[in-house]
This record gives structure tokens, sequence and C-alpha cells, in this order.
């Protein structure tokens, strides 16, 4: 059996998988070259099995001496675009070094997480765990949040989800959900010097708005108020200056509450439009082409859960965290995460991971080298909380 990693070593092994990672530009979608290198390091780590499937996302095993449950890490490899190269202090694909940080695309979101994870893992002893460790380096969060995590919760039947984000090393014990909605207004197309012939459907969109602008909002006592937000808006035919508009399509992300689904959702929003005619309200499809070639699909919607704090896995990880002298602080996340496909299956799901969501996505991304290494600690501790 492969010896596991000098703890010695773990942090400053995580420090130089993530600068790695963050030189492999993992655009969703593309990627390879990122998967391919993970792959490696497993092998190379002495993962006892290392597998990807189909979708492109990358598994190690990694078993205890013991029979036991199965926890299931997951951090992804894709990120999004650098935008304009030129505004960054440090080239975004370079893995700079500086000032105490490490500095490029994906640093915080999430390639810290993925190496603070592999680093921690291969540093436990086989001997002091009972059960077995899948870690995987999911493909299309970004794109497609969750959609790549469903098969492997059912091929591997994890007990306990635990996926990297930024959360500043807090355990987040409960998500929004989040959806797209798609709405459209159907009107009637006239000439703009005789606008009463027709119907104009910008206008029945400003009323569709006006109507969700005043739908009374729920609140959770952790999560907050729920958050209907317009992100955009356009007719039909566009650009036009001739004539009456006959159809017009606005899109609508909302960040939901626990227990609300897809079609309590829809009943409530059309129930709030009724008497309005002429408009449609749906969900949003996404589609996505991975880097395998295989085709996904997915309805923009994810469930809000929450973990309460009686449920033994949320005690025994805080236990485990504040017995190594690390900190036990537990938050909410307001964003969406891979999480939601394990809270649909019933699972008990957390988010962990070192960085803030303040620094992802941002021009100059960047992640604390201290905050690296105390991931490495904080992940070997959830690790032997749930399996030693």
């Amino acid at each position: 059996m492969s010896q596991t990693l000098p703890l010695e070593t773990a942090s400053s092994e995580a420090l130089r998988l993530l600068v790695d990672l963050v030189r492999l530009p993992a655009f969703s979608g593309a990627e390879k070259a990122a998967a391919d290198y993970v792959q490696a390091q497993m092998v190379r780590l002495g993962f006892d099995a290392v597998e990807r499937d189909s979708l492109g996302n990358v598994i190690g095993l990694w078993r205890g001496e013991q029979p036991g449950p199965t926890l299931m890490l997951d951090s992804h490899l894709d990120v999004v675009t650098a935008g304009d190269e030129s505004a960054w202090h440090y080239p975004p694909f370079s893995g700079t070094v500086a000032d105490g940080r490490v500095w490029g695309r994906g640093a915080a979101d999430t390639h810290a997480s993925l190496a603070a994870m592999l680093a921690a893992v291969a540093s436990i002893p086989r001997s002091e765990l009972r059960g077995q460790v899948v870690l995987a380096a999911t493909v299309l969060e970004e794109s497609l949040t969750a959609r790549t995590v469903e098969d492997l919760l059912v091929l591997y039947r994890p007990e306990i989800f635990i996926t990297g984000e930024p959360t500043g090393l807090r355990l987040a014990v409960a998500q929004k959900g989040r959806a797209t909605l798609e709405i459209r207004t159907q009107g009637r197309a006239a000439h703009t010097s005789h606008p009463q012939q027709g119907e104009n459907a910008i206008k029945r969109m400003m009323a569709v708005l006006a109507r969700l602008e005043a739908l009374p909002r729920r609140c959770d006592d952790d999560l907050g108020e729920e958050i209907f937000e317009v992100t955009d808006i356009c007719s039909e035919p566009f650009p036009n200056i001739s004539l009456v508009p006959p159809a017009c399509q606005t899109h609508l992300v909302a960040r939901l509450l626990p227990g609300e689904t897809v079609a309590s959702l829809l009943k409530r929003l059309r129930q709030a439009l009724v008497g309005l005619p002429g408009v449609e309200v749906n969900l949003a499809t996404l589609r996505q082409v991975c880097y395998t070639g295989r085709v996904l699909e997915r309805l923009d919607f994810l469930p809000a859960w929450k973990v309460l704090p009686d449920n033994p896995w949320r005690v025994r990880i805080l236990d485990g965290l504040r017995s190594r002298g690390l900190p036990a602080e537990t938050m909410c996340a307001g964003f969406g995460t891979n999480a939601s496909a394990a809270a649909e299956q019933g699972l008990t799901a957390f988010i962990y991971g070192p960085g803030d969501l303040a620094q992802a996505h941002i021009v100059d991304e960047w992640v604390a080298v201290n905050q690296v290494e105390q991931a490495v600690e904080g992940y070997r501790a959830l690790v032997l909380a749930c399996l030693g």
C-alpha cells in the first residue's frame, strides 16, 4: 500500500498543486488539461484508485483499513473567463506567489480547495480511517452547477458530501437555492404611427415586472430574504425603430429558500400574474458540451438546503475542528454550489474552503497562502471527524 504524504510537507504540497492548477486555464467545457494534471497527481500521491467518467470528472478513492461510511469531497475544476487580461496586475494564469497570496484566475474559486483537499487526504494514514474518501474534481460547475455531480452521487452513494468553495474556512450549513426564469410577453405588431392598432409587448412586460416586484418575499431566520432580480430584457425584433414590438423576453434570477420546488415556484409566480394576458413563465434550460463531447442539459433550478444544529455530522465536524484548534464557525451561503445536488438526493451536505467569495470572479483574483495552509488542516479535520 502506498505511503502517505508526510504531514510536515502537506501544506507546501498544497501550495505547489494550487500554483500548477492556476497555470492551466480550465474554462467550462475546456477542463481537459487540468483534469489530466489532477489525475496524474492523484496517481503520484498514491490514491487507491483513480478514475475518469464520461463527463470528464476525475475521481480518486482513498480507502481506510476498516469498513465504514463514504465521504465525498468535491471541488470543481472549471473557472470563469479572465476578461481583459491587461487589466490584471499579474497575468491571470501565471500563478504568481507574492505578498502572501497566490494570484490568478481560479485561485480562490476553487483551485485552492482542490489543492488542499488533495494534500490533506493523501496525508491521512489509512489505519486511522473507517470507510473511504471519494475525492471528485468535477467539471462545468460554473456553467451547469450540480449537474455533473448527480451521477457520481448515485454511483458512490456517500453518506456525507462536502464541496470546496471559498467560505473563509467556515462551515457552511445552509445554502440558498437558485433558479433562472424565462418570462415572455406576447403582443401584436403595429406601425408606430398607429400604436393603438397593436399591443406593445414591452409595456406588458413592465406590468409583469411590477407585479413581481410587489410579490411578498419569503424570509428564513438563517438565510434571510429570498431574492428576485431581473438580469436582462429584450424586445423582438431587436433592434427595432419602426414597429410596436410584438414580443419581449426577460430573465429573472431567483435566490430561494428551503422548501421551494420547481412546481411551487412556478405556481407562485403564475398566480401573481393572473389577469395579465399574453404572459408565459418557465424555467430556463441550460446546455453545455463537456470536453469529452458529451452534451448535457438541465433546468436551471438548484434547491436550497439547511443542516440543523443537532445533525450528527454537523456536530462531529464542528467538534473535530474545535478539538484541533481550528475555527469552528458556521455560515449560510447565498450562492449556488454542487451541494444542492447532494441535498436534492437527501444527503447531508456542507460547504467548506479557503478564500472569500469576494475574491472570486474578479480581476486580480487571489487567495492567501496561510488560508491554503490552514485549509489542509481543516480538510484533514473534516475527514477524520467523519471517518476517524
